[in-house]
C-alpha cells in the first residue's frame, strides 16, 4: 500500500496546487468559469484513477487528519495542529489506516475525494507524515 502511495504522490501535489488555484479564484471576485474549470480538472485526475490509487489517496488523508492531534476553535476556521510522536512506520500507517478502505466501492471514495474541501491540507499532513 505504501508503494502505491509513493506512486500517487504527483496526483495529490496536482490535486493540492488545483486546490490552491480554485481558493485563490474563489478568494477574490470569484469567476465561476474558472473555479468550474478547475473542479472538472481535479475530478479528471480523481475519475482517471484506480481504485487502489483511491484507496491509498483516501488512506493518506486518513493518516493525515488522525496521526496528528487536531484542535478545532469553535466558531471559527481554525485548525491547530499538535505534532505528536509518530511511533508506526510508514508501511505500518498505511496498513492500519486502510483496513476498512477495503470494503468501500470506487464511486463512495471519488464522492469523498472530490467533494471535501480540506482535501489539501490533510494530503500535505500525511504526505509529511508518510515522507512522501
Amino acid at each position: 500500500m505504501y508503494l502505491l502511495a509513493q506512486r500517487c504522490a504527483t496526483k495529490m501535489r496536482s490535486i493540492i496546487s488545483i486546490e490552491h488555484e480554485i481558493a485563490a479564484a474563489a478568494g477574490g471576485t470569484p469567476d465561476k468559469e474558472t473555479v468550474d474549470r478547475l473542479e472538472n480538472e481535479k475530478d479528471q485526475l480523481l475519475q482517471s484513477s484506480t481504485l487502489e490509487e483511491l484507496v491509498a489517496m483516501r488512506t493518506v488523508m486518513i493518516v493525515g487528519e488522525s496521526e496528528r492531534g487536531r484542535r478545532l476553535f469553535p466558531g471559527t476556521d481554525n485548525i491547530e495542529i499538535i505534532h505528536l510522536p509518530i511511533e508506526l512506520s510508514e508501511h505500518e500507517l498505511m496498513e492500519k489506516y486502510s483496513r476498512y478502505l477495503a470494503f468501500k466501492t470506487r464511486d463512495e471514495l471519488f464522492y469523498v475525494l472530490s467533494r471535501r474541501t480540506d482535501i489539501s491540507i490533510c494530503f500535505r499532513e500525511g504526505m509529511d507524515i508518510l515522507k512522501l
